[in-house]
């Protein structure tokens, strides 16, 4: 999620927390590839290498790392994962950075992909393993699918 003002994550990740608080982006395009839904007519998803997302990627990044760096005082910076040719997933990735700088608390704004999904429930349990805690924040639907009605009756 590349906003600042209205982004749940950085705010609740920030809110009462009397540490650092470190944004991070993780951008994995294989395993995105890997886990992609494809569409009814069997192609892949338009978001990957060499499209319009791309085009509009970089300087996405690049504004919300300056605004980071505005944002009180200009203490925080945005960290880009995984770094190098990592082999590792999204999940791995991100549970390594926050071993690296011992943060006990992830907190990540939800996608409704079934793709993401599966990543978040990785996180997710790689995460307990190292009893750091993850939070997941509705960020991009008035409500999750998960808490309405119609939802329940079909599960």
């Amino acid at each position: 999620d590349l906003r600042l003002r209205d982004n749940p994550a950085l705010y609740w990740a920030a809110s009462g927390n009397p540490g650092a608080t470190v944004p991070v982006f993780v951008w994995c395009p294989e395993e995105e590839k890997a886990l992609a839904c494809p569409s009814s007519s069997g192609a892949f998803n338009w978001g990957y290498e060499g499209t319009a997302l791309h085009a509009a990627l970089i300087p996405a990044l690049r504004h919300l790392d300056d605004a980071l760096g505005k944002h009180r005082g200009g203490g925080s910076r945005l960290r880009l994962l995984p770094q190098g040719n990592s082999p590792a997933t999204a999940a791995e990735s991100v549970l390594a950075f926050a071993r690296s700088i011992g943060a006990r608390e992830i907190h990540l704004n939800r996608r409704e992909e079934p793709c993401e999904r599966a990543r978040e429930v990785q996180l997710q349990q790689l995460a307990a393993r190292e009893e750091i805690q993850v939070t997941v924040h509705s960020a991009f639907l008035f409500r999750d699918p998960e808490r309405c009605r119609i939802f329940q009756a079909v599960q």
